[in-house]
């Protein structure tokens, strides 16, 4: 009897076996997939969640769930129903949303057809932003750090007459900004009033820009005449005299900037300001790899393109100025390296006063000074002037480095100032200017004009070329080369 039991139960065994090799073989050959979900659809939306839906699959054993796909990446766990919550939404622009189906043997139906939401971020919110920036697509902020990128371009302004918004164009950026980031080929047509410390910074100098208005004269109006006294908007004048300073491309805020702050401004271009590209009055600037140009169609006489004037202690360095205004400002003392300023017909390259100035002093290594390709011959100003009629501006440029190159022959012959008189390279208006050139360190000096001197001021050369007066041409120190100015 036991020999028949222990057979009996080794059959059974043996049946176990081959029931179970049997279902396993069931398992196996289960390689159907199920049939794709259909009519996906995004059916409730919140600011930051959204469900899906869809139609369920078939499958020749059946469906055990689905599996959700967002931007080709699969989220969450195996879903049975056939609806799911997609949470985290408004982190990027774009979404895809796709399903698929999974039998019990794991088969993996295609995809869906996708659902794509493009999905418009909420701009940054406490910021104070211009009226312009709707969308935070355009944008971002990283207000741990405090960091502000634009992404993409955008117009200030939410008013369809650009030009006639006055104060919609310019954001007066809130202190807890400590960094403005201008993404490659993007433009900010706008302009910036900064209050305390603060970097500007394109990443790619080319494209990263800040852009005014093709506008001529914009400051006085669609007359083009200047109808205002300093202080008093007249007529149509859009802005007086004393304060076109404001209406530029970067400045500070007029009655709230940190007077010790400093303003760093790198690696962008500004093209076409409404009037001064960069000004402040106490506030040291750095400016590094700028180019400041003015595209607007021949002459522009009345724009106050001017370039760059800084509080004490202002750096500007490998940088590029062709305004049709005044370059630099040399207002209070400022060192200029790497420097290439283009002396169009309106303005002086380097302009030590329009009013009565206090003594002061300036560095200048490797600065070019070219005559423009184009334009008037007949200019308003010399490549180094005191504009001032009446006061003292007691200015001194001390060469070092590589030194300073003005060349207003090479490029265009017969160069005259406005009196006919050909270009002289100074022009001291008043007989209170006085401009002192300090070469003591025998740096390279290339300066070649039509004329030397004109005005009633003063010109004082130490150590320079061993001259005693500034003639048309002077050059000394040359032997390993002249001032290239700007890298670009």
């Amino acid at each position: 009897m036991k020999t028949i039991r222990r057979g009996l139960l080794l059959l059974f065994i043996l049946l176990m076996a081959i029931s179970c090799e049997e279902d396993s073989a069931t398992e196996v050959q289960d390689d159907v997939a199920p049939s794709a979900p259909t009519q996906l659809t995004i059916d409730t939306q919140q600011s930051d969640w959204l469900t899906l839906t869809w139609v369920p699959s078939t499958d020749n054993v059946g469906v055990k769930g689905y599996y959700v796909y967002v931007n080709g990446e699969r989220t969450g766990v195996l879903n049975t129903l056939t609806y799911a919550k997609v949470e985290g939404i408004g982190e990027v622009a774009e979404y895809r949303f796709a399903v698929t189906a999974i039998d019990a043997a794991g088969n993996e139906s295609a995809f869906s057809e996708e659902v794509v939401l493009n999905y418009s971020q909420a701009v940054p919110e406490g910021l104070d932003l211009p009226e312009g920036i709707t969308d935070g697509e355009s944008v971002d902020w990283d207000a741990a750090n405090g960091i502000f990128v634009f992404l993409k371009s955008v117009t200030f302004s939410a008013n369809v007459d650009v030009d006639n918004d006055l104060e919609g164009f310019y954001w007066e950026v809130p202190t807890v900004v400590k960094k403005i980031i201008i993404e490659a080929n993007v433009t900010i047509t706008g302009g910036f009033r900064f209050r305390d410390d603060v970097v500007i910074e394109g990443l790619d100098r080319s494209t990263s820009r800040i852009f005014g208005t093709d506008t001529k004269n914009w400051a006085l109006g669609p007359d083009g005449v200047n109808n205002s006294s300093c202080g008093s908007r007249l007529g149509d004048d859009r802005a007086h005299d004393c304060e076109k300073w404001n209406y530029g491309a970067i400045s500070h805020h007029r009655t709230e900037a940190n007077k010790s702050a400093v303003f760093t401004i790198k690696n962008l271009t500004i093209e076409n300001p409404r009037a001064y590209a960069i000004t402040t009055f106490d506030q040291k600037l750095m400016v590094d790899n700028v180019h400041i140009i003015n595209t607007r169609e021949g002459s522009d006489y009345k724009s106050n393109s001017d370039g760059i004037g800084g509080g004490a202690g202002t750096v500007i360095s490998n940088t590029k100025i062709d305004t049709w205004d005044d370059g630099v400002k040399l207002y209070r003392n400022t060192t200029l390296k790497n420097v290439t300023i283009v002396h169009n017909a309106n303005g002086a390259p380097l302009q030590l006063g329009w009013g009565a100035k206090s003594a002061t002093q300036h560095t200048i290594d490797n600065v070019k000074i070219i005559s423009a390709p184009d334009g008037p011959t007949k200019h308003n100003l010399a490549a180094i002037s005191a504009s001032l009629t009446s006061g003292n501006v007691d200015a001194t440029l001390t060469l070092e480095g590589k030194g300073l190159a003005v060349d207003l022959v090479s490029v265009r012959s017969g160069l005259t100032i406005r009196t006919g008189d050909p270009l002289p390279l100074v022009w001291l208006k008043s007989e209170g200017a006085k401009l002192t050139i300090d070469n003591s360190q025998e740096a390279p000096v290339s300066m070649r004009a039509p004329a030397g001197v004109m005005g009633l001021g003063e010109v004082v050369l130490r150590n320079v070329c061993g001259a005693s007066n500034l003639g048309a041409t002077l050059e000394c120190h040359t032997s390993g080369g002249i001032a290239s100015g700007a890298p670009f």
